[in-house]
């Protein structure tokens, strides 16, 4: 329980899963609509450590804010090499 939503989920998460990861990778794929809004926080997950992966369109806008992240294809794209 949290007055601010983002920490109450954290703690249902932690109290569920046990504690949240600090390191590793992350995935990553928004609505176009929502791009500008992701770009704080995947640069604090990458200040933090973690790799990012995302979709072909999100990973294009984390790259041109100077955000690295490995493209990884939607189910509907079928499979690739």
């Amino acid at each position: 329980i949290d007055s601010v939503f983002g920490t109450a989920y954290a703690k249902s998460q932690a109290g569920a899963y046990g504690p949240l990861p600090t390191k590793g990778r992350a995935f990553i794929s928004v609505a176009n609509r929502d791009k500008r809004s992701m770009i704080f926080p995947a640069r604090e997950l990458v200040a933090h450590g973690f790799e990012l992966l995302a979709t072909s369109g999100t990973a294009e806008v984390l790259k041109r804010n100077g955000i690295n992240a490995t493209v990884v294809r939607k189910q509907s794209e079928g499979e690739g090499p």
